[in-house]
């Protein structure tokens, strides 16, 4: 007989349970829960880029995750070791760490903290400007791998900071290690990606421990290689992957994926009833059901479901169980 596979559910939805109340709820559904202390870097968008000097802005008032963008800091890479150089200085990171000692000293080292997102080709774009950086990957390798690098020693000095307060570090559904992913990993080859960002999300992984990544590129050669390169714990994958494919390359890694909601009426990126519909994203959010039906049997799962209520979320985990979808 084969191992049983572990499928972990994640509930997401507008609730006045307080935080106690509301993991006891979770947890008398069979919904995964996990202590966050919900210290996030300020803004959550564009932290990497803000330790370095860089200015988020916003497009209008809705002020939110989908209406901001990085102003870029440096025109070329040679402007960027000032910057680095004095990161721990930076009011984005001052705020963000003061927060986490706080929390560090309360909890005594006993609960963990989720990790900040690692991302470095998007960090690199956003610098510089993301057509900027390319041209610069075509003329100046050199130049390019240097930002790259210096936004890789940023995130792992920042990690080993975290660390030294006693507390773990975790992902975002609460297991050992982080998260990574580059949505501009799309506009290089699927062997330039390999070659250039594969080794620091590595480098990421043996830091923390573990890495979950999620895939921009639809092509089965970038896929094969995620699968394969070490470190890296749960994928999740562009929805333009079929899942015969995910299932044939996946191996012993978990399968992640985010179940939005999506509704026609609405325009994209969204706030409906205290939650995001429509939001612009390019994994198989739309079909949990295809995706139960073809990995389930052979692969561990990690899936995160969003609805306005609880019942709702609770309806689909059922259907999926019952195999009725």
């Amino acid at each position: 007989m084969g191992k049983l596979k572990n499928h972990y559910f994640f509930a997401d939805c507008p609730h006045k349970e307080p935080p106690g109340e509301w993991a006891a709820l979770l947890r008398e559904n069979g919904f995964s829960c996990f202590f966050d202390a919900g210290i996030y870097p300020g803004g959550g968008m564009f932290f990497l880029e803000r330790a370095l000097g860089a200015q988020m802005r916003y497009v209008d008032d809705l002020r939110d995750t989908f209406h901001a963008y990085c102003e870029p800091l440096v025109e070329s890479p040679s402007q960027l070791g000032a910057h680095f150089a004095h990161w721990e200085q930076s009011p984005a990171w001052l705020e963000y760490f003061g927060r986490v000692c706080a929390y560090a000293s309360e909890a005594g080292g006993h609960l963990p903290l989720v990790a900040p997102h690692f991302y470095p080709l998007d960090a690199a774009c956003a610098l510089m400007g993301a057509l900027r950086f390319f041209e610069l990957l075509a003329d100046d390798r050199e130049g390019a791998l240097y930002m790259l690098e210096c936004v890789t020693e940023l995130y792992l000095g920042m990690v080993r900071a975290i660390r030294k307060t006693g507390l773990a570090l975790v992902n975002p559904f609460g297991f050992p290690g982080g998260a990574a992913g580059d949505l501009n990993a799309i506009n290089i080859s699927p062997a330039l990606l390999y070659e250039l960002v594969y080794p620091l999300y590595a480098r990421a992984a043996a830091e923390l421990g573990g890495l979950f990544l999620g895939i921009s590129p639809f092509d089965e050669d970038t896929m094969r290689n995620a699968a394969a390169a070490p470190g890296f714990t749960g994928l999740s994958f562009d929805a333009r992957i079929p899942f015969e494919t995910i299932d044939r390359l996946l191996g012993g890694r978990m399968f992640v994926m985010h179940n939005y909601v999506f509704l026609d009426e609405h325009g994209p990126a969204e706030c409906v009833g205290g939650i995001y519909v429509n939001p612009i994203v390019a994994s198989h959010s739309r079909d949990i059901e295809g995706a139960w039906r073809a990995l389930s049997g052979h692969h561990d799962m990690c899936l995160y479901i969003q609805r306005h209520t609880f019942e709702e979320i609770k309806s689909t985990k059922e259907r999926l169980m019952n195999n009725t979808i």
